[in-house]
């Protein structure tokens, strides 16, 4: 994570929202499948799956590359 900028404390937080998500996910998921069954779940979350891809694909094109839209090319000059 610090390739990408982030500091050490930012890096810990997103690696402990993840996995949060991943543990919430287990029990929503577990809850799908009791409730409407296994072949409803798979489609639910390949839905979920395919929305999330393109979200960050358009993130990305619209941001030019990762990293919440922040450029590290050179700073631009001044118009002065």
């Amino acid at each position: 994570m610090r390739s990408f900028g982030y500091s050490a404390l930012d890096s810990a937080w997103i690696v402990s929202i993840d996995g949060f998500g991943v543990f919430g996910g287990s029990w929503v998921w577990s809850w799908f499948l009791q409730r409407i069954g296994l072949y409803r779940t798979m489609i639910a979350f390949a839905v979920i799956y395919a929305a999330s891809i393109g979200m960050f694909t358009l993130q990305e094109s619209y941001a030019g590359h990762c990293g919440g839209g922040r450029r590290r090319s050179s700073p631009r000059p001044s118009s002065t």
